[in-house]
């Protein structure tokens, strides 16, 4: 029996970009980013990429994010059914855009062709989550089984986020203004979980609280015994203080016995960035066994 040949998309929260990504199999579709003064930019990581995102912050302004044009994905699929049976599209979490729920129907649209994975996660997760489902369908597994191994990826993983202020989750609009000028003169900071949409991990006071809030958190939803039973932890390090990345860094060591030189140290994806800001930073965490305690 022929092997069904496999196409990809990917949107631009994988935190991979362009050629880094991209190959005769796999298609890009990027979000749109708005400044304050109405500046649009592709989220391909040329023009607008980390480093100048944070100097825009710097300089008082701000951003808003654009769903993908169900148009753009359209494109890129009838371009991949040309030379494939059937067409995987990957996209950021649903509790973070509304590009998954836009494109659903594309399922329908493209019956047994088109399959839409809400992998309710962003940037390194979707990395790994997009090479292991390239790998196993390459190594011949059942489609069908590699698509379920999809539903249930997120069930290992916890990823949280945690900003500065208020400010720019309410001029990107995700925080009424005046809900955060009371929040902000408490001098309280978010934290923040993507796996369902508008979904506030917490408030706390303090830096060193918000570490100890994503943690006791994944301690929640895993269990206490599971410390020991983590795969690997990445650090989304948005450019902090080095006094505050090396405080994070010794906790990871500390709480899940993993070498300082073995945490994966990167910036969050664009699209996460432009909510989070500057002092910004996030964990994601990877767990061999699944969560019990993940809404099914």
């Amino acid at each position: 029996m022929q092997k069904n040949k496999i196409g990809f998309i990917v949107d631009s929260a994988i935190g991979l970009y362009g050629k880094e990504i991209e190959s005769d199999n796999v298609r890009q579709v990027t979000f749109n980013i708005t400044d304050k003064n109405n500046v649009e930019y592709n989220d391909d990581n040329t023009v607008l990429n980390a480093e100048r995102i944070l100097e825009e912050f710097d300089k008082g302004n701000s951003f808003k994010t654009s769903a993908v044009s169900p148009g753009k994905v359209m494109v890129a699929v009838e371009e991949l059914l040309e030379k494939n049976d059937k067409v995987i599209i990957f996209t950021a979490s649903s509790g973070l855009s509304s590009f998954h729920d836009n494109i659903l129907y594309f399922e329908e649209e493209y019956k047994d062709k088109v399959y839409v994975v809400d992998t309710k996660e962003i940037g390194y997760a979707i990395e790994v989550l997009f090479k292991s489902v390239k790998e196993k369908l390459e190594n011949g597994e059942d489609f069908f089984e590699v698509l379920d191994y999809c539903k249930e990826f997120y069930k290992y993983n916890y990823t949280s986020f945690t900003c500065e202020n208020w400010s720019s989750l309410v001029n990107s609009g995700r925080v009424p203004k005046s809900l955060s000028k009371f929040l902000n003169a408490l001098k309280t900071r978010p934290v923040i979980n993507f796996d369902v949409k508008n979904k506030l991990g917490g408030i706390v006071k303090s830096f060193e609280s918000s570490v100890e809030k994503i943690l006791n958190q994944f301690k929640k939803v895993f269990g206490n015994d599971v410390f020991s039973n983590v795969e690997y932890v990445v650090f989304y390090n948005n450019k902090i203080d080095e006094s505050r990345a090396s405080y994070i860094r010794n906790k990871i060591n500390s709480v899940f016995s993993i070498p300082k030189e073995k945490i994966i140290e990167k910036f969050v994806p664009n699209l996460v960035l432009v909510y989070t800001a500057n002092g910004s930073f996030g964990l994601h965490i990877r767990c061999k066994n699944k969560s019990k305690n993940r809404d099914e």
